[in-house]
């Protein structure tokens, strides 16, 4: 089992062939951006197409730069053996293992903010509905009554009189 993650799993499964997808789809992407900037289309269009690519072509270099050091980093771990009674050195490994899963995991909560850095459209559109939308809800939210005064209140309900006299009695 040590083999296959150390020859199979991690080294081709996990970081070639998964960057080698990545790539495989970027990269015609960014050509197909240069040939738009060839042709002749609105300015608009080849800004926003310049924009998509840059997004694009920045998730695949934070893919890169958060992805292979925690596959050395699991590599590290599976083919060198480190003696029991190292505890220090088994509790820098254990440190540098917990930062760079870190890394790994924040990989996918980051497209967010690497979006906002490299787009300027994008952070318009979440600036935009940052304080519009957001904004707007909040400030009708404050205008309202609450909700717990209106459930607590008592109404009087008057008796309707009938047409009988006997009814009552």
């Amino acid at each position: 089992m040590q083999r296959y993650y150390s020859f199979a799993c991690y080294p081709i499964i996990a970081s070639l062939l998964s960057m080698t997808i990545t790539l495989a789809f970027s990269l015609p992407a960014y050509h197909n951006v240069r040939r738009i900037t060839r042709l002749q289309l609105l300015v608009i269009r080849r800004r926003l197409a310049l924009q998509m690519t840059a997004m694009t072509l920045a998730r695949v270099l934070v893919l890169i730069v958060c992805g292979l050091p925690f596959i050395c980093s699991l590599l590290w771990k599976l083919n060198i053996n480190t003696p029991e009674d190292n505890y220090l050195g088994l509790t820098i490994f254990s440190l540098i293992s917990s930062i760079l899963d870190s890394v790994f995991y924040a990989n996918f909560a980051i497209n967010f903010y690497v979006f906002l850095m490299v787009s300027s459209r994008f952070c318009r559109q979440v600036k935009n509905i940052i304080l519009k939308k957001c904004w707007a809800l909040v400030k009708t939210r404050r205008h309202e009554t609450p909700s717990y005064i209106h459930r607590n209140q008592i109404f009087f309900e008057p008796i309707q009189p009938s047409g009988s006299v006997y009814e009552l009695t």
